[in-house]
């Protein structure tokens, strides 16, 4: 149930909702409560922040020294900024054509599983 509540919390900020209150429109933030230490832990170590010029957040994480420290935690990090870096180049970070790519993704699954499974 946490996982609906964040993803929902992190799209409503993605996409700029506002509440209307009276004549007034205000921009929603979103604050997450919990009593799951492990949540609480987790979300001190990997969270979002704002990103210069953009009303979306980028991902962000903390390291422990120890683990920075670490030549396998520097390559896994390394490793992920690569794939986000290409991710981006080749444009998965547009918004306005999720959709379509997700519409894009289940009809190649879709043709995919019909090549496979018995009618």
């Amino acid at each position: 149930m946490d996982l609906h509540w964040l993803s929902g919390a992190n799209l409503s900020e993605d996409l700029g909702t506002t509440l209307k209150v009276g004549n007034l429109e205000l921009a929603v933030d979103n604050w997450v409560g919990t009593n799951d230490i492990k949540l609480y832990r987790i979300s001190r170590d990997i969270h979002s922040v704002p990103r210069e010029g953009s009303t979306m957040k980028v991902l962000a994480f903390s390291r422990e020294p120890e683990l920075e420290a670490s030549a396998y935690w520097r390559s896994i990090d390394r490793m992920a900024l690569d794939v986000l870096l290409h991710r981006k180049q080749v444009g998965y970070g547009e918004v306005d054509q999720l959709l379509e790519r997700i519409d894009g993704a289940v009809a190649h699954l879709e043709e995919q599983l019909l090549k496979v499974l018995p009618e």
